[in-house]
């Protein structure tokens, strides 16, 4: 088999998306023999490219028109769907034939310019939705949804990773035959239990006899790290916290995330936490390492689809406190049992990490050993294989 994987993002721009499509298909090369090219797009980048990351042959398109006042922001989205649409269009034209199926990540213009292309010319679509979202569709032009149909071809395998985002794909109309559910795959290699905390030395300056608290995420509003600062001002001197994660240097929401960065240095400033928090900026290439120097994982996100650090710090025995985002995490986490679900509220996020020396370690070895049994890559690239097998032999 043969397949276009399409993202919105892709290395070397961070996304956890584009992550995962990645080391998914990396996975399905060595087990199963799935070759693969990717098509995507970027945020921070606005050019065209070609090139190889990790011996895997990439092809970006991006032009957008940017502008800054509202009458012109709507014809410069506009005229970048309809040139990001005709570029992504000529290259299928291209290469269509080389694949199997197209698999895409995301819901930027070259995604929709893929599916609509797909819908056209009857080529089978993996379709991953992994954003939070009242529509799951692509957004398409008007003229493509009339001639075509809306959504996506019927020939799809739509994968979802939280019951609320098969609950939305339902809703649009969608089949429970076309709707996979599944946890993002877990590298059961990396992320295992390990209570000795020996990686603490070697990815903070935190002793012992602290209380590390960690958040792994990329630095902007919808991640939330500057609720933790708020939170970590009222818990004693022995909490400690980590904030880890990437940080966009250019492209459209460089503005927004870097005033976001700097309001929170401030603020770990001007409460005088300097010495209690440690922020690491950069792509995290060892999470697991940070997980298992951590005491518990914290995850305040305003909005998520899923929360894929989640899962990999209850794999290795973490306890987590995370935000209430109905039908993402109450099928996950369980009160006095792996963590808490909390409001957004400092207060009720004070009580929770402290009531996390309640929870036994039996019950989170056993529900670590639960996730590496159900969403292991082991488990989900053979499920993947299966799937995608099916749906081109229908």
């Amino acid at each position: 088999m043969r397949a276009l994987v399409v993202s919105s993002k892709y290395f070397p721009e961070y996304a956890g998306s584009g992550y995962r499509a990645h080391k998914t298909y990396k996975r399905l090369a060595n087990k199963f023999g799935i070759e693969f090219d990717v098509l995507c797009s970027s945020v921070s980048y606005n050019n065209s490219a070609l090139y190889t990351h990790e011996e895997v042959n990439v092809n970006r398109i991006s032009c957008k028109f940017l502008a800054l006042r509202r009458l012109v922001r709507r014809i410069s989205v506009f005229l970048s769907y309809w040139t990001e649409l005709t570029m992504t269009f000529i290259f299928l034209f291209r290469v269509h034939k080389r694949y199997d199926y197209f698999h895409v990540f995301g819901k930027v213009n070259v995604t929709s310019a893929v599916v609509t292309f797909a819908k056209i010319f009857k080529k089978p679509v993996v379709v991953e939705v992994v954003n939070l979202t009242k529509n799951p569709n692509q957004s398409e032009s008007f003229i493509f949804s009339r001639l075509f149909g809306q959504g996506y071809p019927e020939k799809s395998l739509i994968v979802c990773i939280s019951e609320k985002l098969k609950k939305v794909c339902l809703a649009a109309g969608y089949t429970e035959k076309m709707i996979w559910l599944r946890d993002n795959p877990i590298d059961e290699t990396r992320f295992y239990i390990d209570e000795s905390k020996s990686s603490r030395k070697r990815v903070s300056r935190f002793c012992k006899d602290d209380t590390v608290l960690l958040h792994i995420a990329k630095f902007c509003p919808l991640k939330n790290q500057i609720f933790l600062i708020e939170v970590l001002r009222k818990l004693p001197e022995h909490y400690k916290l980590i904030l880890a994660g990437p940080k966009v240097s250019s492209g459209t929401e460089f503005e927004r995330d870097e005033k976001y960065y700097q309001n929170l240095i401030k603020k770990i400033e001007e409460y005088g936490l300097e010495e209690r928090v440690e922020v690491i900026v950069g792509f995290i290439k060892n999470p697991e390492d940070y997980i298992k120097a951590s005491d518990i994982f914290l995850f305040p996100s305003t909005k998520e689809a899923f929360g894929t650090p989640v899962i990999e710090a209850l794999a290795c025995a973490k306890p987590c406190v995370v935000s209430n985002i109905p039908g993402v995490f109450n099928n996950r986490i369980r009160d006095d049992y792996n963590g808490y679900i909390s409001d957004l509220i400092v207060e009720n996020w004070v009580r929770d990490i402290a009531k996390v020396k309640e929870i036994r370690q039996e019950d989170l070895i056993e529900y670590a050993n639960l996730i590496s049994s159900r969403s292991s890559t082991a488990v989900i690239d053979q499920r993947y294989h299966e799937e995608i097998k099916k749906m081109l032999s229908e």
